[in-house]
């Protein structure tokens, strides 16, 4: 390091001035121009570290943000004490979504500037994508004080809040984002989704329908609205149907493609099938795709996998082994749907719907000759570019094939399989509890509990003056949760004090020994449980279930009728009631039946994933035969 008043030599003289022209053409946006100077400064100084920087900022501008970060980075090593090399390092790997990467990027930017509000923000958002959701929401409070106009700011640490299971505060910073910026989508989509995980339909609703009167094309709240159209018991199923197809040709309008895509032949090969999803994780959808991929036909079918997962944990590791992995989650639409045809493939298959992390906008571009989608969502996608949905005859009975864009093709068993945890505890003996009260519950989401599901456990509890009822759904330990719910219970005149509110349990062993705590399971209707109805029967616990006119309302009578237990599947509030009210009371019955119910379902269709996947693989086959006209390798 030269001492002060030292002169500089020839090079670093060179250097300086090289450095200069290079920032005058960044300034003056010439980036073609200014990357070519920076590559020469730090080719020739490589020890340059303003050098790198600038060549990451011309990078960063032509659109090349891997190389970017890069270059930060190396800036960031030269100049240890440069907040701006260590931040804007953080930035180009954030935009990767590389947030394991960028986050001690922005702690030492935070410690070299601790008034930087973006630094502290950004900080926080790669903490809680790490899961350490306290720290996170410290640094999003600095955030948040330091530029409280800045609804960006407010809105992650209203998700940081939520993730936590601090609702109430969370709500309150969702509406702040939303009084700064009244067009800032994404905090209205998820203070919708939050009022919804609330039980507070109604309200969520009304908040999507004055998003989508300004932004009609927004894809992320129209799947909002459509998914919470679903639990609302006041819409037939024919204005539903209606709502799907308008809200989505009103949205994907211009991105729904009919091109053709060339067809592979497939006479000596095997037929591609792509799975899409973000819930390849600890996710409910996981227990249903885990069985299929496990066992299909690796002779006649190639099996890819593409990723939409925000933060993979140990189950994505555990699908990553069982097909051909692509990760999607960094890719837009467009990017997606190239990947998808250059990898050939057959058959692309959505597992989401309108659900969370969908990438309809993937499908919506004809990525592929034959699209299907199948069980992550009970309805229609009213996507012209989906071919086929995937059902059984108990879910969609002759007469439904009207309330989908898509074609049906109906399994002839069950439309799901069911593969239960490894770490399932054993079913509880409630012989003993022959002189107890008779505990009913529901695990069910807080979104499921309508109005009429209430009327009917109403008139189960005044039938059965002793018995209580168990609910657990996510933030329902948090105590304006709690009140909220227990209002709408007074409405229907439950008593507060006969109900127990269980909030979220993270492990799987200790969420399902939680079943051990109720004698019946009562299902929730118009939109049924579906892993919830696995859970209790592999943990022994029977489930009383109305069978309704919609696909979502006839699932976990598909569920019952395919373990013969026919007898637990009402047709009317009276029949629901009074199932649950006999079955409660007859305790020896009932203490026989729990005892067999693990291997009454385990030995049905609902558990046999080898079975399974022969009948889904034939229908892919038949799928494919009625789209293309091709034909398939012989067996």
């Amino acid at each position: 390091m030269k001492k002060k008043g030292e002169a500089q030599t020839g090079s670093e003289c060179d250097g300086a001035v090289q450095l200069e022209r290079a920032n005058a053409l960044l300034s003056q946006r010439q980036f073609e121009e200014a990357l070519a100077a920076f590559r020469e400064v730090v080719r020739e100084h490589p020890e340059l570290g303003a050098g790198y920087f600038g060549l990451g900022a011309a990078l960063r501008n032509l659109g090349n943000v891997r190389d970017a970060a890069a270059a930060y980075q190396t800036s960031a090593r030269l100049q240890p004490n440069s907040f701006a090399s260590h931040f804007n390092a953080g930035v180009a790997l954030y935009m990767l979504r590389d947030f394991a990467s960028a986050q001690p990027c922005f702690e030492r930017a935070v410690a070299l500037n601790g008034d930087s509000a973006d630094a502290h923000r950004l900080f926080g958002v790669c903490l809680a994508q790490a899961g350490t959701g306290l720290d996170a929401i410290k640094h999003l409070r600095k955030a948040a004080a330091l530029a409280p106009h800045n609804a960006v700011a407010w809105y992650d640490l209203g998700n940081a809040l939520r993730d936590t299971g601090n609702v109430a505060e969370a709500l309150s910073c969702y509406e702040r984002a939303l009084k700064i910026d009244a067009r800032y989508t994404e905090a209205a989509a998820n203070l919708g989704e939050l009022l919804g995980s609330m039980g507070e339909i109604c309200e969520a609703l009304a908040l999507y329908r004055g998003v989508l009167k300004r932004d009609p094309h927004c894809s992320l709240v129209v799947s909002n609205t459509l998914l919470y159209l679903n639990y609302d018991p006041g819409i037939d199923r024919e204005t539903l149907f209606a709502e799907h197809k308008r809200l989505v040709e009103q949205c994907y309008q211009t991105q729904q493609e009919q091109r053709a895509i060339p067809v592979r032949s497939a006479t000596k090969g095997r037929l591609r099938i792509g799975y899409v999803s973000p819930d390849f994780r600890c996710h409910s959808v996981a227990y249903f795709v885990e069985g299929i991929l496990k066992s299909h036909d690796r002779s006649r079918f190639d099996i890819y996998c593409y990723s939409n997962v925000e933060r993979p944990d140990e189950k994505t590791a555990q699908f990553r082994q069982m097909a051909l992995w692509r990760d999607i989650a960094r890719m837009d639409d467009r990017t997606a749907a190239e990947l998808v045809r250059s990898d050939d493939i057959d058959i692309l298959v959505d597992l989401a719907g309108h659900t969370a992390g969908n990438r309809l906008g993937l499908f919506a571009q004809r990525a592929a000759p034959v699209q299907v989608t199948y069980v992550g969502y009970p309805n229609t996608t009213g996507l012209r570019t989906m071919d086929f949905r995937i059902s059984d005859w108990n879910a969609d009975p002759k007469g439904m094939d009207t309330l989908y864009t898509e074609k049906l093709v109906r399994l002839p068993k069950v439309f799901l399989c069911y593969t239960p945890p490894l770490d399932a505890p054993v079913p509880a003996d409630i012989s003993g509890r022959r002189n107890k009260a008779p505990t009913f519950g529901s695990f069910n989401n807080a979104a499921k509990i309508s109005g009429e599901t209430l009327s009917a456990w109403s008139q189960i509890l005044a039938a059965m003056p002793d018995a209580c009822l168990l609910l657990k759904s996510n933030f329902l330990d948090n105590a304006s949760v709690a009140e909220r719910l227990n209002q709408r219970l007074r409405q229907h005149e439950i008593d507060p004090g006969r109900v127990e509110l269980v909030g979220r349990i993270d492990s799987t062993a200790g969420h399902l020994a939680a079943y051990e705590r109720m004698d019946v399971a009562l299902d929730t209707f118009p939109y049924n449980g579906t892993t919830t109805t696995c859970e209790a029967l592999w943990m022994g616990v029977p489930v009383v279930t109305f069978e309704g006119d919609r696909h979502a309302g006839r699932v976990g009578a598909g569920f019952l009728k395919a373990t013969a237990l026919d007898e637990f599947v009402g047709h009317t509030d009276e029949e629901y009631v009074g199932i649950a009210t006999r079955v409660a009371r007859d305790r020896d019955g009932l203490a026989a039946l729990r005892l067999s119910l693990r291997q009454r379902i385990s030995s049905s269709a609902v558990c046999d994933s080898a079975t399974f996947t022969r009948e889904l693989e034939e229908a892919y086959c038949d799928m494919w035969k009625m789209k293309t006209g091709g034909t398939m390798a012989a067996k």
